[in-house]
């Protein structure tokens, strides 16, 4: 489906059949335009019922005050996207297609509804009350659209098992505002689709299964067979494993396993070969740090580390900075842009170089990074059950996952 193809009835400026809904309806679209434009705390009641040609009071019979039509505003833009995205769905059956569809629909939609986009990102979000509003209900079900598709892919294999599904989450609903933010109020790009392909190919390379557990026996039989070998003698030890049992669950036969390793002995001892060779080529990395990907890696743990030892700054960071227009146009945004310049900086030099992959811009890939983590941080400070082994656990995986993804 092509941009503009979508056609459907504006439940905020066309009128329905319900009795008095004519003009809640226009309540609501007056109060959309004017919040989206002069800012919540900036409208006023009696300017929207103006704009509407009513009186005040006729507002309030609709309303409990400003903030309830404030929320009312998203829950309807969601209701509809809800149901536009349903629809999109229909007929789609791989969770590969069907996470490309989700992220186009979003991104094609809050450049169709500006207005409701900007609102629900600067005004509702940093909103504590908004947690609680019925608004914010339907983006739990959105949400639950993107788990089920992501959770389809893990199961049918397309996706990568070793994953969470709260970091996938994460991955793509940060890609997705940073993207929407860069639109609406750095004017990075003159669309937001204009970013969709590169986006949905970082979050396919992301998340899509590591090339060793997506081959097949008849790629890399070795490997196969090593893994395999390795959770049959961590089970079950040296001595009760058999060399059949390993076959078994490489699915090859008997005969190959000793096409690769000779006995069992010199198969087991290939693990830790394998394995220390890895540790130390890990190590080539960590002692030059001038290496591209060594810093890379390096400002993106910088990031995450620091905002995370600072809890106050941490909260004030994602909860009043990420979300607020206002400082994309502050003084403060330009300190703020002149310190993930080193990051787009050492993106470019590895593209240069040939390190990392050449399709992916460093927009893009800075988009990723700084929209996962204020998802993550977010995701962090709403559950109290998620300890700082657990965060640091994440961490370590994402600064992983967004290095490798991008390497050639």
């Amino acid at each position: 489906m092509e941009k503009g193809e979508k056609q459907f009835i504006n439940p905020l400026t066309t009128p329905v059949s319900r009795p008095g809904s004519d003009r809640k309806v226009k309540i609501l679209g007056a109060a959309e335009e004017i919040i989206s434009s002069k800012g919540f705390k900036d409208t006023t009641i009696s300017e929207i019922a103006a704009s509407v040609g009513i009186q005040e009071s006729i507002i309030y019979r609709h309303f409990k005050g400003k903030e309830d039509l404030l929320f009312s505003i998203i829950e309807e833009r969601l209701k509809e996207g809800l149901a536009l995205l349903d629809r999109d769905l229909q007929g789609l059956n791989e969770p590969r297609s069907q996470l490309r569809k989700m992220m186009w629909g979003n991104l094609w939609y809050q450049e169709a509804y500006a207005a409701y986009s900007k609102i629900l990102l600067f005004e509702c979000r940093p909103a504590p009350k908004f947690y609680s509003s019925p608004a914010f209900i339907l983006i739990q079900k959105y949400i639950e659209r993107l788990v089920s598709i992501l959770e389809g892919g893990v199961r049918e294999g397309l996706f990568r098992s070793d994953l969470s599904i709260p970091i996938m989450q994460d991955l793509v609903l940060g890609l997705l505002d940073m993207t929407t933010i860069g639109f609406h109020e750095l004017k990075e790009v003159d669309h937001p689709l204009d970013d969709f392909e590169e986006a949905a190919t970082l979050i396919e390379l992301i998340i899509s299964p590591k090339q060793e557990e997506s081959k097949s026996p008849s790629g890399d039989k070795s490997a196969v067979i090593l893994r395999s070998a390795e959770k049959v003698f961590a089970k079950k030890g040296f001595d009760r494993t058999k060399m059949t049992e390993i076959a078994s669950l490489a699915g090859v036969g008997d005969g190959t396993v000793y096409e690769y390793f000779a006995n069992k002995d010199i198969l087991f001892f290939s693990i830790p070969k394998i394995r220390f060779e890895q540790y130390r080529n890990d190590l080539k990395g960590l002692f030059h740090p001038d290496t591209i990907i060594s810093r890379l890696k390096q400002w993106i743990r910088h990031h995450f580390n620091n905002l995370m030892a600072d809890p106050d700054f941490l909260r004030i960071y994602v909860q009043n900075l990420f979300l607020n227009k206002g400082f994309y146009q502050s003084e403060a945004y330009e300190y703020f842009r002149q310190y993930f310049h080193f990051l787009e900086t050492t993106f470019e030099e590895g593209k240069n170089k040939g390190i990392f992959r050449s399709e992916i811009q460093a927009r893009v890939f800075r988009n990723m990074v700084l929209g996962t983590f204020c998802h993550m941080a977010t995701r962090w400070l709403n559950n109290r059950r998620i300890t700082e082994k657990d965060r640091m656990k994440e961490v370590n995986q994402i600064i992983d996952l967004l290095a490798e993804s991008v390497l050639n």
